[in-house]
């Protein structure tokens, strides 16, 4: 028995797709980090979440079959040369205009299929709340947490109710992503005082 296949029968696939989003909130700070200037210890940390990440969604593809991710692979992919054909084909035109427009309507494109894709197919875990609970639970303001949700960097799923329902999320996903904007803005300070 394989120590992925160990761990997530000792812990159980809920605990383990939290600690997921949490080992993705770690490597997306190492990725913005690592942007931001390349140096071997950003290399280092970004290169140690990615395996991380890796670790624990082999344990996913143990718990929910490697089919299912296959076959969403194949769909990213497939959208991935859609976008990169588009960019390629108005670069040949030597509009840069063009190809710009054009990349960002199949990520447009592709962003709200999947959301849609996602809020359908996804029930509300019995651990997820309202975003009004999350942001007095976790000390996030509002602004910042609908910023998150609308650039698809919280995950949420809609509990069915009056209207368009209510956005549920985990606080475990709220906290991560608030720990990126705290990181985030402690180095746009530093930065700005003058520390680097």
């Amino acid at each position: 028995m394989t120590a992925q296949k160990k761990a997530l029968l000792l812990f159980g696939a809920p605990r383990q797709l939290r600690k997921l989003a949490e080992e993705c909130a770690e490597l997306a700070a190492a990725a913005l980090r690592l942007s931001e200037g390349d140096t071997k210890e950003r290399r280092d940390h970004f290169f140690e979440e990615s395996a991380d990440v890796e670790i624990v969604l082999e344990q996913m593809k143990i718990h929910y079959g490697e089919i299912d991710f296959a076959a969403w692979r194949a769909r990213k992919l497939s959208r991935l040369e859609g976008i990169v054909g588009a960019q390629s084909g108005a670069a040949e035109l030597g509009d840069e205009r063009a190809r710009a427009e054009s990349c960002e309507r199949a990520e447009e494109k592709g962003r709200k299929s999947a959301r849609a894709e996602a809020v359908e197919r996804a029930p509300a875990p019995e651990d997820a709340i309202p975003i009004a609970e999350a942001v007095e639970a976790t000390g996030i303001t509002l602004n910042d947490l609908k910023a998150g949700l609308d650039r698809h960097l919280v995950p949420c799923t809609i509990k069915p109710g009056k209207g368009r329902g209510l956005r549920m999320v985990l606080v475990a996903d709220v906290l991560a992503y608030k720990k990126t904007l705290d990181d985030k803005r402690a180095r746009a300070a530093k930065r700005k005082a003058g520390i680097a």
